[in-house]
């Protein structure tokens, strides 16, 4: 698979713990940025979730197409690991 998946994540935050954590039970690999250390990170946070510093943030890059997830529930996770080919849906 070519899809990458970014989580944009801070320090001592419950949902980005039980994001990367669900990740790595599927075995779907990805990389982690904690925003505490990075402004970078911190601002591009900002800009896509519309000023609010919402974490986790997925970033699953598709090549040409970049999907964006805001704290997403299981619900929306799941869906997207199932379009990713990493979940089947029941």
């Amino acid at each position: 698979m070519a899809e990458s998946i970014i989580i944009y994540g801070a320090k001592g935050c419950v949902q980005t713990a039980e994001v990367k954590n669900r990740l790595r039970q599927l075995g779907v690999p990805f990389r982690c940025i904690n925003i505490n250390h990075n402004t970078a990170a911190e601002r591009f946070v900002l800009f896509v979730n519309r000023g609010l510093l919402m974490t986790p943030t997925l970033v699953i890059d598709r090549g040409k197409q970049k999907t964006i997830l805001a704290r997403p529930d299981d619900e929306d996770l799941e869906r997207i690991l199932a379009e990713l080919g990493y979940l089947v849906m029941k």
